[in-house]
């Protein structure tokens, strides 16, 4: 038995992925833009490595990713209380796109903001 061999996370159903509740990670600081987008500030690290090449080249105090339209319309919603489901939902409903559409390209967004550690999600046993 490797005890160094990263886990795999358990596999959910399509069910319990519909029904699972996006919410945002609340130590990364959320704004709001000029034009509606949101910006995420992304907390520095401090390490020595960082320390270092700081001095070396000019970088930003803070990491921010900057959120189009659609984005910020998805983490909006993402508030803990809205399903998965509900969110393909109003996808469907604001931008005219078919079902297969919506939960394909929310699936993939979904995934790549939960490994980035911006969004986590809660899965309950049972939906009533």
């Amino acid at each position: 038995m490797n005890i160094f061999k990263k886990r795999k996370p358990p596999q959910l159903s399509r069910s319990q992925a519909l029904n699972a509740r996006p919410m945002k990670n609340e130590a990364l600081i959320w704004k709001k833009g000029p034009d509606g987008e949101t910006i995420i500030h992304f907390p520095d690290k401090k390490d020595k490595l960082l320390k270092f090449l700081v001095k070396l080249f000019p970088v930003p105090q803070r990491r921010r990713l900057v959120l189009d339209e659609i984005g910020s319309f998805v983490v909006d919603n993402c508030d803990g209380n809205t399903s998965v489901k509900q969110l393909v939902d109003l996808l469907i409903k604001k931008y005219k796109l078919t079902r297969k559409e919506a939960e394909t390209s929310l699936f993939t967004y979904l995934k790549q903001l939960g490994q980035r550690g911006i969004i986590g999600f809660e899965i309950r046993k049972k939906e009533k």
